[in-house]
């Protein structure tokens, strides 16, 4: 069996492969393993590169008794790599270890493993097609391919040149190879580089003068942008004032806003004691009415039959009132609020103080936009326990104990009033 390889990834190989008749393509994936009966007689074509371990697989078959291999001299490897983006330096490390391996093997297989210059194969079809017919391979006559030549590849020419190492390697893999021209050399048609030059020159002008625009580009850029900087500068120190001046107004506000507060809280307190001074003329007026009816109650013996009971329902009246009393002076009960947020107490005779004390907590009902009977309630259970008005508790114990009205929930309950 005859096995026909590359290990050289170009794109020229299928030309080379396409010109043997008779063969088998085949892939490394689908290779023939160590002891398998295939034919003697038969040629396989391997259409994907192959790497030196796997060649040193292919040699391993028993059946196989010769193996073609096509490789890259340095010069060509070297250009193809750098129009693929590889620096010199990588790309010629890579090719002397991949050839050294190669030619390593050779040596242990001298007489089953034959070399070809895959340039020279296309540039001597000829000499190709003779030498593949005496390993028993045909080809056809027709090989239309041509090496790329351009600066590239001479300047490939030119680095490999001055490596001594690289060139004796290069010199050594064509000495190893079947011979299918005189020597090695590398024409390279000058007049196609002579154009490439033209090419390159007029490129570097044409470079030259975008480069030029550019600048110019670059400088109307560079003024407007310092135009625009000056523009950003003014539009700052503009936003900065404003920015101050806002500041200096929300302080202002803010003072304005505490004097406020203040006045209001001055005006609730004011209106307390008033409400509270009003409640006990009304007391003493009630007072005064009752002492005037006395004398027509002395004449009545049930008068004398009742006065006990009189006694202590004075006493209890005398305690709410107290507790009325208390309840109108603080600043958390608002009569004037209490009336136009519930006015079936407006349309009623009892005291908006006295109905809140009497009734208002057990209906649910807000002193005022400042205190929460039904939060203190909840918040503090000792409270709801003693069955103390919770804004008597707190106007008694609850705010000399630190507790809370919680004033930011009833601002919210306010709110909910539309107050």
């Amino acid at each position: 069996m005859k096995v026909v390889l590359t290990v050289a990834d170009t794109h020229r190989w299928a030309v080379l492969a396409e010109s043997i008749e008779g063969g088998n393509t085949t892939s490394f994936d689908s290779m023939p393993q160590e002891g398998s009966e295939s034919q003697v007689d038969s040629t396989l074509i391997f259409t994907d590169t192959c790497a030196i371990d796997k060649l040193a697989e292919v040699l391993k078959i028993n059946v196989v008794d010769t193996v073609i291999v096509f490789y890259h001299q340095a010069e060509h490897y070297l250009a193809e790599a750098v129009r693929h983006d590889a620096h010199f330096e990588s790309a010629a490390e890579q090719w002397q270890r991949t050839t050294s391996n190669l030619l390593q093997l050779q040596r242990k297989n001298r007489a089953r493993l034959k070399l070809i210059n895959i340039e020279q194969a296309l540039e001597a079809p000829q000499a190709f097609s003779k030498q593949l017919a005496l390993l028993g391979v045909i080809t056809t006559d027709e090989l239309a391919d041509s090496a790329k030549q351009d600066v590239t590849l001479l300047a490939a020419c030119q680095y490999i040149a001055q490596l001594s190492e690289l060139l004796q390697l290069n010199n050594l893999l064509q000495a190893s190879s079947l011979l299918l021209k005189s020597d090695n050399k590398i024409v390279v048609n000058v007049e196609n580089i002579i154009g490439i030059d033209k090419a390159l020159k007029a490129s570097e002008q044409d470079a030259l003068k975008a480069k030029k625009q550019l600048a110019n580009q670059v400088k109307d850029t560079e003024e407007e942008s310092s135009l625009l900087l000056m523009q950003l500068h003014q539009v700052q120190e503009e936003f900065e004032r404003i920015f101050l001046d806002k500041k200096r107004t929300l302080v202002q506000q803010k003072q304005y806003q505490r004097e406020v507060t203040k006045l209001e809280h001055k005006l609730r307190n004011t209106t307390a004691d008033l409400a509270s001074k009003n409640y006990r003329l009304g007391l003493v007026v009630q007072d005064v009415d009752e002492m005037k009816r006395s004398i027509f109650w002395k004449t009545g013996a049930p008068v004398r039959a009742v006065s006990k009971v009189f006694n202590k329902s004075k006493k209890r009246r005398q305690k709410i009132q107290n507790e009325v009393e208390m309840i109108l002076s603080s600043e958390y009960f608002d009569a004037e609020w209490y009336l136009a947020q519930y006015p079936d107490v407006a349309e009623s005779t009892i005291s908006p103080a006295e109905h809140y004390l009497r009734f208002g907590v057990q209906e649910q009902r807000f002193p005022g936009p400042l205190f929460s009977g039904i939060w203190y309630a909840e918040t503090y259970p000792d409270v709801a326990e003693s069955g103390i008005n919770p804004l008597l508790h707190y106007i008694k114990f609850g705010e000399t104990e630190g507790r809370t009205a919680s004033v930011k929930l009833l601002q919210d309950q306010s709110k909910r009033f539309d107050v």
